[in-house]
């Protein structure tokens, strides 16, 4: 990171600076405050005592003040007691005292000679009077040679705490300042809770691997990792135990990544595999695939044996993308296709991939657009009462007008909604317009289909409260129907909230019902009102014995549990009169009527719809052959 780097060098400059004037103001200002105190005392010190001995020698002139230059013996004593005074332990004389005459002769000396004394002396020069005449002069040198030694022992060790004072103002600080420089570095291009590479440096080894593929003609692979619903994991347990799982997750991929795998996390539950110079698209299937295997086993975590699944998307260099950007978006292309066909699975990209992908993409932004603009309408399929042939209920049915391609389906574009998260406003603004129709009714319900997404937003049974109250509608009018999708996942919670949605009084419908695997566990523990026999079931019940036998159970089984039964699809009148025979309470289909517009509704309320003739107590039952089924197919 060049920036980072800049300021580190910034900082180690003037670190370095700093640390060197305190090593240098310690190394030399200590010994130079020691030679400085110690010369000042012994200076003073030879001052003192060389006027102590001129008093002396002055009392020694006045009592012989003709004589007191010959007699020398009582000055010589003098001298040599303060010479002794001043001799080094080795005997080695470290002063001399020098008497002078008037004239500036000598009268008497003692001590070492200028040559032994060398040039590190101080001396000390006193006046000798006779009656406040001066006759005299007295000079005292004494070498300072031992405060010299003494200095250069205390600069050693000055230089030593200086050297140390450096080390601890630049070495220690620049290596800290190094250390946090290369853990910003580091987490600037690594994941901090899995120690993996980032996007930044996964593009570098990319582009890298790419660069040596195109002189070697070889291949590289990109695979788009995604965990499958992790987000129920940080949801359900907590982030502590959503981030130890995944740092267990990572370590699996990194031991199974292949040879020289670049193993990144693009984001919270999406990872990035690059296999530079692989041997063939299968060397990728087979690293995938034990990706699968290996993610697929148990994690414990803290006590929890938590269940995470993999889906994985895989492109090649080159026939997939000449591009790092180009191989990672049509590997995400692959992924989308896994996780939209049931996840748990990889995705080889082909060109099909990315023309969808685009598609999506072109949806999503005229999706922004159609949300300002007002483009998105509703439609409403009746609902026709099997016994009174009656117009008992709608379901509400959204349409986008578009301005270039006309009425586009919600199979188009509402899971497209819900990967943007334009669910949330679309489907407030749905129930809004839904439930704003239904209040100018007067008495016909409405229903309305809720998504995973919207039933999972916070405060939904409070929207749902809001909606009714600004609508003036009555919630016993409302009935909103969910799939398997809303109640697979979380079921407490989910529970929790339609039990709230209960007690506004709104029904509950369950849709679709027998294309899932655990409906009858959620009819059980979920209060429904209405089930809802998919048109699946419905469009061959007077060919397939089978498709006839799952619907006369789902109807015998949902009567005893007191639920009202809806058939959806009926587009014949035979498929009315097979469903009123088996005793299914309400019908909808083209047979009766398209999806139409919010005004056509009023027309259809007093309309008598045809119903069949059949005695419903004596099911009137088609027997077909079995080695001839029927192979169902999707919902249109």
């Amino acid at each position: 990171m060049p920036g980072i780097t800049h300021f580190h060098k910034r900082i180690a400059r003037g670190t370095t600076t700093v640390a060197g004037i305190a090593a240098i103001l310690v190394t030399l200002a200590v010994p130079a405050i020691f030679f400085f105190f110690g010369h000042t005392n012994l200076a003073s010190e030879l001052r003192a005592e060389s006027h102590f001995l001129s008093q002396n020698l002055s009392t020694i002139v006045s009592q012989n003040p003709k004589l007191w230059q010959f007699g020398t013996s009582r000055i010589e004593d003098m001298l040599r007691v303060w010479d002794h005074k001043h001799s080094a332990h080795d005997g080695h004389s470290m002063a001399v005292s020098q008497v002078l005459d008037a004239d500036g002769a000598t009268v008497a000396v003692h001590g070492a000679n200028d040559r032994e004394l060398g040039l590190n002396t101080i001396v000390a020069r006193q006046s000798i009077f006779d009656s406040g005449r001066q006759v005299g002069t007295l000079v005292l040198r004494r070498s300072i040679a031992t405060l010299v030694d003494d200095t250069v022992l205390v600069f050693l060790v000055s230089l030593g705490c200086g050297l140390a004072l450096f080390y601890f103002l630049r070495v220690v600080p620049i290596r800290a300042l190094t250390e946090t420089a290369r853990r910003v570095t580091f987490l600037a291009t690594h994941d901090e809770p899995t120690g993996l590479p980032r996007r930044r440096l996964l593009a570098s080894s990319l582009s890298e691997a790419i660069a040596k593929a195109r002189q070697t003609d070889g291949l590289v692979g990109v695979m788009m990792i995604d965990l499958d619903k992790f987000k129920d994991i940080n949801d359900g347990y907590g982030h502590h135990i959503g981030d130890a799982a995944l740092c267990a997750v990572a370590e699996r991929m990194t031991a199974g990544r292949g040879h020289n795998g670049v193993l990144a996390r693009i984001s919270g539950d999406e990872f990035c595999l690059v296999l530079p110079a692989i041997e063939s698209r299968n060397y990728a299937i087979g690293v995938a695939e034990a990706l699968l295997e290996s993610v697929a086993r148990p994690i414990l975590v803290e006590g929890h044996k938590l269940h995470i699944g993999t889906s994985i998307g895989i492109a090649v260099f080159p026939q997939d993308g000449a591009t790092g950007d180009e191989l990672m978006v049509n590997a995400d292309a692959a992924l989308c296709e896994v996780k939209s066909g049931g996840r748990g699975a990889y995705r080889l990209f082909d060109q099909a991939m990315r023309e969808r992908q685009a598609m999506r993409r072109l949806i999503e932004r005229d999706m922004h657009l159609a949300m300002e603009d007002g483009q998105f309408v509703m439609h409403y399929q009746p609902q026709i009462d099997l016994a009174s042939g009656k117009l008992i209920g709608v379901e509400a049915l959204v349409r986008w007008r578009h301005p270039e391609r006309g009425f586009i389906s919600p199979v188009e574009f509402i899971s497209v909604a819900e990967e943007s998260g334009l669910i949330g406003p679309l489907g407030e603004w749905i129930l809004t317009r839904s439930c704003l129709d239904a209040a100018q009714w007067g008495g016909i319900k409405v229903s309305v289909n809720i998504s995973p997404v919207q039933f999972r937003e916070p405060a939904f049974a409070a929207k749902i409260s809001r909606i009714l109250s600004e609508t003036e509608l009555f919630p016993w009018l409302l009935d909103l129907e969910v799939t398997e999708g809303v109640l697979i996942s979380d079921t407490e919670k989910v529970l929790d909230i339609v039990l709230l949605l209960k007690k506004l009084g709104i029904g509950l419908s369950l849709d679709d019902f027998g294309t899932g695997f655990s409906s009858l566990r959620y009819l059980q523990k979920f209060p429904f009102d209405k089930l809802k026999i998919d048109r699946s079931f419905v469009r061959d019940i007077n060919s397939d014995v089978k498709d006839a036998a799952i619907i006369r159970a789902a109807i015998s089984m949902g009567r005893t549990m007191g639920l009202r039964i809806n058939a959806e699809g009926v587009e014949t009148e035979d498929q009315m009169d097979q469903l009123s025979a088996m005793g299914c309470d309400e019908v909808q289909g083209f047979f009766y009527s398209r999806p139409v517009p919010a005004e056509d509704i009023p027309a259809l309320i007093d309309t008598d719809f045809p119903i069949s003739n059949a005695d419903r107590k004596r099911p009137k039952l088609v027997h077909v052959a079995p080695e001839n089924p029927a192979v169902s197919g999707h919902r249109s």
